[in-house]
Parts: C-alpha cells; sequence; structure tokens
C-alpha cells in the first residue's frame, strides 16, 4: 500500500494500535537517527525512527491552527488529510490530522498518552513555554526530568510534550555502556533495587 506517497506496510499489534512501516526513500533524517552498526538486521532495512504520526481528533480544523499559528508547523500539498511539517525535505516531523468521531480513548493497553516533540536547546523549549502561556488551557510548566527538560500540554484532547535533547543518557553512563544497565534518575536511585525486581528479563 501507499501512504502520504509512499510505500509502506500496515498492521496492528496485539493491543491493537495500528503501525506502519514506510519507506522513507530520499527523505532527509534527523542526525540522530543512525544505522546500529551491531545489529544483524542489514541497514537499508533497519528502523530508524517514528513519525509521521496521526493525529485523529473531532476537530481537525482546531488542532491544524494550533499546529501552525503556536508551533510554526506548514501545511503540505495534500488532498487527503491535513498533513503539517517542521522540516518539508523529511517525513519525521510530519502530523497527519484526521477528522474522526467517536468517543475517546481511554488510558490501558494500546493508548498512547502523548506525543513527544523534540525541541533541540533549552531556548527552544523556553520559546514554546512563552508561546503556551498565551494560551487558554494551562501547561505543565517546565520539569526537571534529569536527564532532559519537558513541558507539557494538552490541546483538543492531544497530550503534547516538549523535551530538549540536553543532557542526556550520558550524563552519568559512558557511551559505550548505555544499554547494559537499566539507567535511573538521581531522584529514583534509591529505589533501584524495587524497581528491578518488578522488571521482566529481555
Amino acid at each position: 500500500m501507499y501512504y502520504l506517497g509512499q510505500e509502506g506496510v500496515v498492521f496492528k499489534d496485539e493491543d491493537d494500535l495500528e503501525i506502519i512501516l514506510l519507506v522513507n526513500d530520499s527523505f532527509e533524517v534527523p542526525h540522530q537517527w543512525q544505522h546500529n552498526a551491531y545489529s544483524e538486521i542489514p541497514q537499508a532495512y533497519q528502523i530508524l525512527g517514528i513519525g509521521p504520526v496521526e493525529l485523529r481528533v473531532r476537530n481537525a480544523a482546531r488542532t491544524v491552527e494550533f499546529l501552525e499559528n503556536v508551533l510554526g508547523y506548514r501545511k503540505r500539498d495534500n488532498k487527503s488529510f491535513d498533513v503539517l511539517t517542521l522540516a518539508p525535505q523529511g517525513l519525521y516531523s510530519d502530523f497527519v490530522v484526521i477528522e474522526q468521531q467517536g468517543q475517546r480513548e481511554r488510558p490501558g493497553r494500546g493508548y498512547i498518552h502523548h506525543i513527544a516533540v523534540n525541541t533541540p536547546q533549552m531556548n527552544d523549549l523556553d520559546a514554546i513555554y512563552k508561546k503556551l502561556q498565551q494560551q487558554p488551557q494551562s501547561n505543565s510548566g517546565i520539569i526537571d526530568r534529569y536527564f532532559f527538560k519537558s513541558l507539557y500540554y494538552r490541546h483538543n484532547s492531544i497530550m503534547y510534550e516538549f523535551a530538549t535533547e540536553a543532557p542526556g543518557f550520558t550524563i552519568d553512563t559512558p557511551v559505550e555502556q548505555l544499554g547494559s544497565q537499566l539507567n535511573l534518575p538521581d531522584f529514583l536511585e534509591a529505589e533501584r533495587e524495587q524497581i528491578e525486581s518488578k522488571l521482566h528479563e529481555i
């Protein structure tokens, strides 16, 4: 099948969450998206990242207005849906806004709590915070997550998290050791034994 003009494969996971594996072709990708040199999967078939993301809402115009006028997204030429992007040469930042009536999703299996949006530097996050302060709905304020700073805001039933890249997981672990143990922020380190006892081996 084709999705947004690109070849793709559609399937659902065991919790009924719809996922599309999409061919990226020559579209740009963020510099952070790197092939895994240690994987047995050939680089041509490796999954590099997530995007575009569908936002299914009862009032599409309201979400489009927010993405354009508050967050600075621009519409792509698309006859089927409203597709908005921050990076016209790539697909990774795209939101596909679909108007759909029905019941709201309830928290549980197959439920997505929030959409995470990368804000590279702290000044980028500050700029978004100032814009959200002018909106009628309240926001979480900037929260220190130890590995990054984040800001939550719900608009038209969609929860957005804007998060910085820095300082990142290498704040207390060398990059060569990442993935070899569970990384916890300082404020949870005292509970490591209890947390690890509840985890299943991979």
